[in-house]
């Protein structure tokens, strides 16, 4: 269970490394609690706090990302707090005399030890999703009442009224199996591809789309990662967070001027390739992809998404860590550096440090540009990219592209570049440009750097 939460808060709530402490910090509290402090067990707590945060799990998983951030944690901390607090409890109850302990602790330790390598090898190699919560919470509910059934301290079947209050059990224990099997069909039941590997679950579903018709949707957590439309007129052009009035697409417009020149375009994720639309006879773009299984989705000769395959530029795609691979790498002379490498919506903070952004400027064209996808739920990056242009004495502006109808999703872009120019008025940069609000520019400006990051400084709360 402990391994559960912390998947599940790890790869669907937010990947921010401070927060997988807090379930081994409750694990360890509940061990420390009730073997040292035995009478900090009670059942008639901790066992209806277990039946109660189990529901309470079932409906942060059925309404997912509606629910904010801070009430999943609350829910999934809350869960594991009173999981352990049973488990650990009982197993206290059950401890043997002196001549037996080194075997007891012994059969804790080799539990602890299955349960780990069933959440770290077996769950991930068999289950095509995050199916391991759901499972070891409602096998953890139904032991525990099993075990306090057969307690005969308790002689719970003895007492007036035990048939109802069984049968009551029974029909929550049914009501929490049928709202996690429903949330299990409802999230797979229209997949024509699900795959889990090491950075998490990849999901592509048809999604039947209303004004544009049905598109494929490629889903890594609770977060879609592009689109691409059947429709042979829409499948080509960009569109979600990469449409023409984004921070990408202006980026684009601006390099290519007037004339229409060929530009050199460098992408950190690919998601489903959309902005390869952006590609034109004569470009070359370049994808950096540090998931081997999100690149087999666009490359190949029958992929799911065809971008890549549909452009007139010249692709070249590169698999592994995209800043190790632009350090070992020649300068390329982007003309635009996207970064959009995201994963269940947090950005890997060595992406968008002081170091990061000088490695991107000796990427970039003199007067090249970096767009910065800052859309995010948990994390408010616009102070961020600020304080990292003044540091570097870039030009930095905010794009925010808004909803048109199914094709075109609300986005977030930070653009910087040396060339001052962007800054210029009644361009198309300068129109679609976000005003930044009094709020943040009475807010702090935190500067990362590779020695040090705070992810408080930026978090929403």
């Amino acid at each position: 269970m402990l391994l559960a939460i912390t998947n599940q808060i790890s790869l669907e709530v937010a990947v921010i490394p401070f927060l997988w402490m807090l379930p081994l910090a409750l694990y360890l509290l509940s061990f420390i609690l009730c073997f040292e402090y035995e009478r900090s067990y009670h059942r008639g707590v901790w066992l209806p706090l277990l039946g109660l945060s189990g529901g309470a799990v079932a409906a942060a998983l059925l309404i997912g990302v509606h629910v904010p951030m801070a009430g999943q944690l609350a829910i999934y901390l809350v869960a594991l707090m009173a999981y352990c607090m049973v488990c650990h409890g009982e197993l206290v109850r059950r401890k043997p005399g002196p001549r037996y302990l080194t075997s007891f602790y012994l059969t804790v330790s080799a539990g602890g030890a299955l349960g780990g390598i069933f959440t770290g090898i077996i769950a991930p190699t068999c289950f095509l999703g995050l199916w391991e919560l759901p499972l070891a919470l409602v096998a953890g509910i139904a032991l525990a009442l099993v075990v306090v059934d057969r307690d005969p301290a308790l002689g719970l079947r003895r007492r007036r009224g035990a048939r109802g209050i069984f049968g009551a059990i029974g029909l929550y224990l049914a009501g929490l199996c049928g709202a996690l099997g429903y949330h299990a069909w409802y999230e797979y039941a229209d997949n024509v591809f699900v795959d889990r590997g090491f950075f998490g679950t990849l999901r592509i579903d048809l999604n039947a789309g209303r004004e544009s018709g049905p598109y494929l949707r490629l889903r890594h957590g609770r977060i879609i990662h592009g689109i691409q439309f059947v429709d042979e007129d829409l499948r080509r052009r960009p569109n979600s967070y990469y449409g023409p009035k984004s921070g990408v697409g202006l980026g684009v417009l601006h390099r290519r001027g007037g004339e229409g020149r060929a530009i050199h375009l460098g992408v950190i994720g690919l998601g489903t390739g959309t902005i390869a639309a952006y590609g034109e006879a004569g470009d070359r773009l370049r994808f950096y992809e540090i998931d081997p299984d999100v690149l087999a989705l666009s490359a190949g000769d029958d992929p799911f998404f065809t971008y890549l395959r549909d452009t007139p530029a010249e692709v070249t795609t590169v698999l592994g860590d995209a800043r190790l691979s632009l350090e070992r790498e020649e300068d390329q002379g982007f003309d635009v550096l996207v970064v959009d490498a995201f994963s269940s919506d947090s950005i890997p903070a060595h992406l968008i440090t002081v170091e990061a952004i000088e490695l991107y400027l000796r990427h970039l064209a003199p007067d090249g540009i970096i767009a910065l996808h800052i859309s995010n739920r948990y994390l408010d990056l616009d102070p961020l990219a600020r304080g990292l242009a003044e540091a570097l004495d870039l030009a930095v502006i905010h794009v925010g592209d808004y909803r048109d109808g199914d094709r075109i999703w609300p986005s977030d872009w930070m653009l910087l570049s040396r060339d001052r120019s962007i800054l210029d008025e009644d361009t198309p940069i300068d129109k679609a440009a976000t005003p930044e609000s009094e709020e943040s520019l009475a807010r702090a400006r935190p500067l990362w750097t590779d020695a040090s990051s705070n992810l408080l400084e930026v978090l929403k709360l």
